[in-house]
């Protein structure tokens, strides 16, 4: 398996950034020494903009579903979100499902051992959903999309170098 540049290589392959955000201290311990590297912050409001994290786990105590997946697309386009829910706002987790998260968590009703799994599992759908929006699955090549990613980056490339695209 190949890890990405600037990826520490784990036994299990690469290490697997990930954001806390308002799940509290207590929250997460499991994940440390298990090929994950943890940050915590206290609230969305103290998320900065393009950060570099592969899954976020956020709890939806004060803003609603929809506003919390919305502000974690426009600064996090890449990670994978999982929501995490008291049992009686289950609620919030199905809407934020439906909105585009990858998975949701009952806080005091996660098994030991499910959070490492639901994180890695939640990070390769979202790795796959990417690709598959870029790479048609029967030939392999790009679709359309991918080809605009190729074309866009290779007229960068010529006009760096001040050379003609035909």
């Amino acid at each position: 398996r190949m890890t990405r540049p600037g990826r520490e290589e784990t036994l299990g392959g690469d290490t697997i950034r990930v954001l806390l955000v308002g799940t509290g201290d207590d929250f997460g311990t499991e994940l440390e020494g298990e090929g994950f590297q943890v940050a915590r912050i206290p609230d969305l409001a103290s998320l900065g903009t393009g950060s570099d994290q592969d899954a976020v786990v956020v709890s939806l105590d004060e803003p609603g579903p929809l506003e919390a997946l919305e502000t974690l697309r426009l600064k996090t386009p890449a990670a994978a979100v999982l929501v995490l829910t008291e049992a009686d706002r289950e609620a919030d987790g199905a809407v934020a499902l439906h909105a585009g998260a990858e998975d949701h968590l009952v806080r005091d009703s996660i098994a030991s051992g499910l959070l490492p799994r639901a994180i890695r599992y939640a990070v390769e759908r979202r790795r796959l959903r990417r690709e598959l929006a870029t790479i048609d699955e029967l030939t392999g090549l790009p679709n359309l999309r991918g080809f605009v990613a190729i074309a866009e980056h290779q007229l960068r490339m010529a006009d760096r170098a001040g050379t003609p695209v035909v």
